[in-house]
């Protein structure tokens, strides 16, 4: 489910270990049954239930993960835009 807040996964997984179908989950939560298939897939535990909070978690780690490092962390670009934007200024 993308951008999944953690009251989503709660409830999907409330309906899902109550037993009801994919389609009647996604439409229960306002999702697409592709995105609860999706999110039941990717955040299984290891014995392959879903528990929300485990979820939650990884979904979590994964985001940070996939974050794209900013370039003005780079010391050698910081520095070059600082010059030019000084030059700018004169």
């Amino acid at each position: 489910m993308t951008h999944s807040i953690q009251s989503e996964r709660i409830h999907l997984h409330k309906l899902h270990r109550a037993g009801h179908t994919i389609t009647y989950i996604g439409w229960a939560i306002g999702k697409d049954k592709y995105s609860v298939s999706q999110e039941l897939r990717r955040n299984r535990n290891a014995d392959g239930s879903y528990n929300a909070m485990s979820a939650h978690r990884r979904a979590l780690q994964r985001r940070g993960e996939s974050r794209r490092p900013i370039r003005m962390e780079d010391p050698t670009t910081f520095e070059a835009v600082s010059e030019n934007l000084v030059l700018r200024q004169l």
